[in-house]
């Protein structure tokens, strides 16, 4: 390892007395380093650390001890050699500018994957922001969370080889960040929430997948305990779903989904796919051109409110599919236009009451209070989704101003 600015220097000689932790986590190291042929070597600071700015060459795996920070300077690149990485269990501090952003990256005289940045009980927590994460997948993941609060800005995700984020047993804030497009891996995986804590995913963008992978898959978090919240992001498409929710409460509101379609596997592509029980509320969104905008099913119960539903290739919203029971959904001023069918597998609903939306009426299902009517778009062939002034829809069904691109 080299920095022009500093080099770690190893832990002070002379007698030191060895607590139990301190062995454990020495021990912990050894374990996740893997003393191994294959493994790259370890090195454990010995202090808070500073990288930067200049570049800092690593060729091994650096764990940052529980009483230890690693802070790096905005400017900095970060160059990984094959499977080296960092494993956190103090503190880590990313943070660039705007003007001078972090770089993590593999080393240029390599073609080969770097590893991962494994945050673990970080007891110092740990925040990226203004960075760019490129060319890692030598591990199951290139950030893996487990059982500490992290917070993600303005992070953008280029030419990865795995799942991107896991998260266990933690808090996340993440935001303003851009995953760019990805092979047969999901972008996020994450289940349970500690009580306390938080999940929010946050004005992102995700471009497309392919196979039978979700864009993110969260599960195991129920109310009144908290429940993950996707605020305000731009799906781009996907060979499975965007949002995989089973056994989980969660809160979506103020995104759009587009394109996610069959790509690759013999199932159907939903934009939010909502199982085993779970509560979800959706509201503001827009679907469309998917395969489905929601699936819900195995008892599952969505409530969806100032939604738009237009030109998804199968249905709007199913009830069910193949070795599953049905959903139920409540909606309410919602718009539904040009799908090939509003609902499908309507009648395996456990419940469904539609109400103050526009939408056309079929003749196998009931609703009250609704418009038959083709909505007046402002421009539905830019993107631009939100009804004209005067809609008939009591005058609180207005779609999100998103502009979002037309289906393939």
């Amino acid at each position: 390892m080299t920095s022009k600015s500093h080099t770690p220097r190893p832990p002070p000689s002379g007698r030191r007395r060895f607590t139990a932790p301190l062995i454990l986590l020495i021990l912990a190291a050894g374990l996740i380093c893997g003393w191994q042929k294959r493994s790259p070597r370890c090195v454990i600071l010995g202090s808070d650390t500073r990288w930067g700015p200049g570049t800092i060459v690593i060729d091994h795996r650096v764990v940052v001890p529980h009483d230890a920070v690693l802070s790096i300077q905005p400017g900095t690149t970060v160059t990984f050699g094959h499977r080296a990485g960092l494993i956190v269990y103090g503190g880590l501090h990313a943070i660039g500018t705007c003007a001078d952003p972090i770089l993590f990256t593999r080393r240029p005289d390599t073609e080969a994957l770097w590893g991962q940045v494994a945050i673990y009980g970080a007891t110092q927590g740990a925040r990226i922001a203004h960075t760019r994460f490129e060319y890692a997948g030598a591990d199951a993941q290139v950030i893996d969370i487990r059982r500490s609060v992290v917070a993600i800005e303005d992070v953008r995700f280029a030419d990865m080889a795995c799942t991107v984020v896991q998260i266990v047993d933690s808090s996340l804030h993440l935001s303003h960040s851009t995953f760019e497009a990805l092979g047969e891996y999901e972008f996020i995986r994450g289940k349970r929430i500690p009580e306390g804590g938080h999940m929010i995913v946050a004005s992102n963008v995700f471009h497309t997948n392919v196979g039978y992978r979700d864009i993110i898959d969260f599960s195991l978090c129920a109310r009144p305990g908290p429940v993950p919240r996707f605020v305000g992001n731009h799906f781009l498409g996907g060979g499975d779903d965007g949002l995989d929710l089973d056994y989980c409460d969660a809160y979506v509101a103020g995104n759009t989904f587009v394109n996610f379609n069959l790509r690759g596997h013999d199932k159907w592509a939903n934009a939010i796919s909502v199982g085993r029980n779970s509560r979800v509320h959706v509201t503001n969104n827009v679907f469309a051109f998917n395969d489905h905008g929601i699936l819900t099913k195995d008892d599952s119960h969505v409530t969806v409110v100032h939604c738009t539903f237009y030109s998804n290739k199968i249905a709007a919203i199913s009830f069910n599919e193949p070795a599953h029971t049905g959903g139920g959904a409540t909606i309410e001023r919602c718009v539904f236009a040009g799908n090939a069918s509003a609902f499908k597998y309507g009648k395996d609903a456990r419940v469904l009451t539609v109400t103050h939306s526009i939408l056309p009426l079929q003749d196998d299902l009931t609703y009250t209070n609704n418009l038959a009517m083709d909505p007046p778009f402002v421009d539905a062939g830019a993107g631009d989704y939100r009804l004209e002034a005067g809609t008939p829809a009591w005058g609180a069904n207005l779609p999100p101003p998103a502009r979002i691109g037309g289906g393939s």
